[in-house]
């Protein structure tokens, strides 16, 4: 049984949910690929892995079931303007040096899609836990979505909520089309669906 997933989601649910699997189905060995949604998709496509979670990229030629919509954050250090609001607007980002995760990151598509550009000099990184040390030393501040904010946690950071209703990321659990999960990978399935569920 294998299963691509974001790196998020891989270390926020699929530790509880591969733990609950186990439990259950001893004898059953289980891939997880840590994978941006890009690079999930593909090993679904080439048939490495039963299902992917991914968040974007073309879905059509996949079965999809919605597990959650991640709002995003506004990240920065405790001292700064905005570490108290209860939400910020993304408009009262203007001026702030924003650290960007690049392009081909499903976080940073979403963001470009709100509105949000990165400035020619923007720092732009591959991993989260870089933007949560850059963001720490006050080189910028950051947007991020929900189920990576343990990153941010760590390194002591305030996490603001971004009040946009454009701004969303969802979670899909992806499938082949036309293709049934074998017995082993649907209780898979249905253990990512209870997690998702619980939050």
């Amino acid at each position: 049984m294998a299963i691509a997933a974001l790196p998020s989601v891989a270390a926020v649910w699929m530790p509880r949910v591969i733990a609950r699997y186990r439990q259950a189905n001893p004898n059953i060995r289980i891939e997880l690929f840590d994978a941006l949604a890009g690079g999930g998709l593909a090993l679904l496509r080439e048939g490495r892995v039963d299902i992917s979670i991914t968040a974007g990229g073309d879905l059509r030629e996949f079965d999809v079931t919605e597990l959650k919509s991640e709002r995003f954050y506004l990240v920065c250090r405790k001292q700064h303007r905005l570490a108290a609001s209860r939400s910020v607007k993304l408009s009262q980002l203007q001026g702030e040096e924003i650290i960007h995760l690049a392009r081909s990151s499903s976080v940073r598509q979403h963001i470009e899609a709100a509105g949000v550009t990165a400035r020619a000099d923007a720092i732009q990184v591959e991993h989260l836990a870089t933007v949560a040390a850059l963001v720490a030393e006050g080189i910028g501040v950051s947007i991020v979505p929900e189920l990576t904010l343990f990153h941010f946690e760590r390194a002591g950071l305030a996490a603001v909520p971004v009040r946009d209703a454009k701004l969303r990321r969802p979670i899909f659990l992806a499938r082949r089309k036309g293709k049934a999960l074998s017995v082993a990978a649907r209780a898979m399935a249905d253990e990512i669906l209870a997690q998702a569920r619980q939050g």
